[in-house]
């Protein structure tokens, strides 16, 4: 019995000493380590992809806030810009419209025939197609200016008659009632039964540099032909030869409006529709780019008329 229990004793102080061993071994030997899932690792990755995109997406958004500001700054603009051209479109529809319904029917072409003498021979002719316009009225009769050098007669020849044509290509004779080479205007009336053509008006001070002012005139028989310019300043007529129907030493009205021999004595008429010169001279150049028209200015006009007025009565 007492050896049992010692061997017994024995067995249990071995397997003490072997699970003892054991234990040291596995601690030692064999560390535990903990592995992430694969679904972690797939959702983690998914996560910086979605981060990534949401960082493209608001600088896109960005962009497109940035693109849209400056495309209402734009839209904003071009419908300014429609609604001025809208107005200048229309305004200058109701300025030809004026034009053509009243202010050319107050101009008039003017022409004159004369005759001249030989040893043998008279020659008569139709001498000079200029222009004029209306600028009183006294019952049936119409009261025109133009300048004097288109009534006057070529050198060696004598004034016969002087002929006025209407807006409506109505002929008339007319009567030269006063005329003057220093001021290169004349007066002339005409007889009409029907009072149906406008007067003009005259503006009250001579136009300044930068307005803008219409040409009226029959350039080369043309008839009621427009040229619109701007004024540019005033100067002394240069003329390359004295002529004895002009004489003028006033400064004149210096303008780009569009004009050609048979302009003279046409009106020259600001946005108000008032004469402001009467068209006298033209420039030397037939390209409309160096072209300077000279026109005697509305204040002159006037002192023409005042010296006058007893022809006017």
């Amino acid at each position: 019995m007492k050896r049992l229990s010692f061997f017994a004793l024995f067995l249990i102080l071995l397997m003490g000493v072997s699970l003892t061993s054991c234990n040291f071994n596995v601690s030692k030997d064999v560390p535990i380590s903990v592995n992430e899932d694969s679904s972690l690792k797939e959702l983690k990755k998914k996560y910086e992809s979605l981060v990534n995109e949401k960082s493209v997406l608001e600088d896109r958004l960005l962009n497109l806030t940035s693109s849209y500001s400056s495309l209402q700054t734009e839209i904003t603009k071009l419908k300014a810009d429609i609604k001025r051209i809208d107005e200048e479109i229309e305004n200058s529809y109701s300025i030809f419209s004026y034009l053509e319904n009243s202010v050319l029917e107050s101009a008039v072409l003017v022409s004159h025939s004369s005759f001249s003498e030989s040893n043998f021979w008279i020659f008569a002719f139709k001498d000079y197609i200029g222009s004029g316009f209306i600028f009183r009225q006294t019952g049936n009769y119409y009261y025109i200016l133009t300048n004097n050098h288109v009534i006057y007669p070529k050198e060696g020849s004598t004034l016969e008659e002087i002929y006025v044509n209407d807006y409506y290509y109505n002929e008339y004779s007319a009567t030269l009632l006063a005329n003057d080479a220093s001021y290169d205007m004349a007066i002339l009336r005409i007889e009409r039964k029907a009072n149906d053509l406008p007067v003009m008006k005259f503006a009250s001070d001579n136009p300044v540099g930068n307005d803008l002012v219409f040409a009226i005139g029959n350039p080369h028989g043309q008839i009621n032909s427009v040229g619109i310019g701007n004024v540019l300043g005033y100067s002394k007529v240069n003329l390359s030869k004295p002529v004895a129907s002009s004489n003028v030493k006033y400064d004149v009205i210096n303008h780009d409006a569009y004009m050609l021999s048979g302009n003279s004595g046409g009106m020259l008429v600001n946005l108000a529709y008032e004469v402001v010169g009467i068209n006298s001279w033209g420039g030397t150049t037939d390209t409309y780019e160096n072209h300077i028209g000279l026109a005697s200015p509305v204040l002159k006009i006037k002192e023409f008329i005042s010296q006058n007025e007893r022809y006017l009565r």
